[in-house]
């Protein structure tokens, strides 16, 4: 009917960076609409980039999924440790053959002997790696359980 439709457009050249692109487009109805989008260029040779790492819920009840999104084009693995305030580490998680580039890690917030944790604040530590090893990285955050 005229009014969707699909735009393709290769950037080339850009440096990397934070950029916001604007587009304005009109239906044969002559109807404008306008849509921004943000985008961020990295380096190839820059390695992992992990970008909008968060836990949700947080704080959480009973489980909670661990999100991101990376740059790599190949399989990665990841690893979550969650750990106590003091520093005990109390579970690791690990997804070993990961393909998409947005990535959900579900926790059923119970520790390595399957025990509910307590209420309370923990931090957890998120790594990164890509199959042939030659890329890492890692991201810190913190998570509470409130019940």
């Amino acid at each position: 009917g005229g009014r969707a439709g699909t735009i393709n457009y290769k950037f080339s050249g850009m440096t990397p960076g934070d950029y916001k692109i604007r587009v304005k487009a009109w239906d044969v109805f002559n109807n404008l609409s306008v849509q921004e989008a943000s985008f961020t260029v990295v380096a190839a040779d820059n390695g992992i980039v992990l970008r909008d790492v968060v836990n949700y819920p947080n704080p959480f009840s009973s489980s909670t999924t661990f999100t991101f999104q990376h740059n790599i084009s190949s399989l990665i693995s990841a690893k979550v440790k969650i750990y106590t305030i003091a520093g005990r580490m109390i579970k690791q998680i690990e997804e070993p053959a990961i393909t998409g580039k947005f990535v959900k890690i579900d926790w059923d917030g119970r520790d390595e002997d399957g025990n509910q944790i307590a209420n309370g604040t923990y931090l957890y530590k998120l790594t990164v790696e890509s199959a042939d090893g030659q890329f890492k990285d890692y991201v810190l955050g913190k998570l509470a359980v409130i019940k």
